[in-house]
């Protein structure tokens, strides 16, 4: 099934919708100056920052700061792990994880077997 879109193109941006079978996603896509993968690490920041539970004890600039460095050379989703674990370091987080695809993989495989 191809996907379909329809979008406006204008000041850096390009706004519309995806369409794709039955479903029809919001489309917003900004120019950047950041790779994806940097963009991930940056939400990451910006997701903990809202959601932590000691977000005061943390200095947030100097973390997506640390975070976009780490991830500057990274060419990968698993690459990133090791900043995305510097990100729940920081938040001093005892219950937060990160796996990466192998280990997702081999405990899927572990439950299969089950």
């Amino acid at each position: 099934m191809a996907p379909k879109y329809k979008a406006k193109i204008g000041n850096g941006q390009i706004l519309g919708k995806w369409i794709q079978g039955n479903y029809i996603f919001p489309l917003f896509l900004k120019k950047s100056e950041r790779t994806l993968l940097q963009l991930y690490a940056e939400n990451a920041v910006d997701t903990a920052e809202k959601n932590a539970l000691n977000s005061k004890d943390v200095d947030f600039v100097k973390l997506k700061k640390m975070a976009l460095l780490m991830s500057d050379a990274v060419t990968s989703v698993d690459q990133l792990i090791p900043t995305l674990q510097l990100v729940l370091r920081n938040l001093r987080d005892k219950h937060g994880f990160v796996f990466s695809t192998a280990k997702a993989f081999v405990m899927k495989l572990m439950t299969l077997k089950m």
